[in-house]
């Protein structure tokens, strides 16, 4: 095996996301977030492909905002949150 893929716990991947228990639970709930895969009875955890996965998505989800705020003629803010005609 090159590389096995890992199995992040709960308390990973809230560090890993930013996110807290209840936010990452009701964001699975509406298909958001990658579901936990049961590891047995009463524990669960997450493929760290899949977060690692979601984590760039939502890197590049944000700079593609960024540029489209920041493009001409596009109407953005300034620091305080005016708009600002470019």
């Amino acid at each position: 095996m090159d590389n096995p893929e890992k199995i992040l716990r709960l308390q990973a991947v809230m560090e890993r996301c930013g996110l807290s228990r209840i936010t990452l639970f009701n964001q699975m709930a509406v298909s958001e977030f990658p579901t936990s895969k049961a590891l047995g009875a009463h524990s669960v955890g997450w493929l760290e492909s899949e977060i690692n996965a979601r984590i760039a998505a939502r890197i590049n989800a944000s700079r593609n905002d960024r540029r489209n705020k920041n493009s001409p003629g596009s109407r953005g803010s300034n620091h305080r949150g005016h708009a600002v005609l470019r």
